[in-house]
């Protein structure tokens, strides 16, 4: 009998689509941040009720930071609004203050949409993006590109988790 090995059986590049990884990703701060790439993400379909959507990531963020360290902020919401798991990624033109826990501003916002009952997937997608910042080190390649399609290629290359 084998155990459950996440590199042969999940992949949370599945969740994002090459037109949800965004490049100069400007914003004042950290609530504007969110509302713009909550808006992106509704665009794409993944989410029915784009307000009802931003609730719950707004709802989450007063629990306490979704700033990681090392440069990445993750904030998520789960709703009925959203359709199918999905994500966002955005590279900032300039660092934004997060409230991370390491007191460090943020290169990188992973926006994680989440449908109600699928909690399992919901932590399998945060945990893989949390290795492959820490391990495939996707922040550092990142920082070399310019464009979206450029990110998205790397990523596929290099994320087997």
């Amino acid at each position: 009998m084998t155990g459950y090995n996440a590199s042969q059986d999940f992949n949370w590049m599945n969740y994002i689509s090459v037109n949800n990884v965004f490049t100069n990703f400007g914003a004042p701060c950290k609530h504007d941040a969110i509302v713009g790439l909550v808006s992106l993400l509704a665009s794409d379909g993944a989410v029915e009720n784009k307000d009802e959507y931003l609730a719950s990531v707004l709802e989450r963020e007063e629990l306490g930071t979704t700033g990681l360290g090392e440069g990445v902020a993750m904030p998520h919401g789960k709703c009925s609004a959203v359709k199918r798991m999905s994500i966002a990624l955005a590279k900032l033109d300039k660092p934004l203050d997060f409230e991370s826990i390491d007191n460090k501003p943020v290169d990188y916002i992973f926006l994680i949409a989440s449908p109600l009952n699928s909690d399992t997937l919901y932590i399998k997608v945060m945990a893989s993006i949390i290795r492959s910042v820490k391990i495939h080190k996707i922040c550092e390649k990142m920082n070399k590109l310019d464009s979206g399609v450029e990110i998205y290629e790397m990523l596929l290359k290099t994320v087997i988790d």
